[in-house]
């Protein structure tokens, strides 16, 4: 696992604080809604805290997609209120 950048910790404290969440329960994760190897980064607008289950879900779903339909799929998370709470 990489190292996490300061700015990644805080805005995640902030994402826990936000939604009440206690990372002990572990049945939460932070997602990149665009990764960091397809260039996104650490600020609160591209950092979303969703269930386990679903953040696995997004990567095996994205690593099957082609480069055309994965850029479709990132745009349309991004710009989804969902995610920029």
């Amino acid at each position: 696992m990489s190292k996490e950048s300061k700015l990644y910790r805080r805005n995640k404290e902030i994402l826990y604080e936000r939604h009440n969440y206690d990372p002990g329960t572990k049945t939460k994760n932070i997602h990149h809604i665009i990764f960091k190897s397809e260039g996104g980064t650490d600020e609160m607008e591209n950092l979303a805290l969703i269930d386990r289950e679903l953040h696995a879900f997004i990567h095996k779903l994205i690593q099957n997609m082609d480069n055309i339909a994965k850029k479709e799929l990132l745009e349309k998370l991004k710009n989804d209120p969902q995610f920029n709470k």
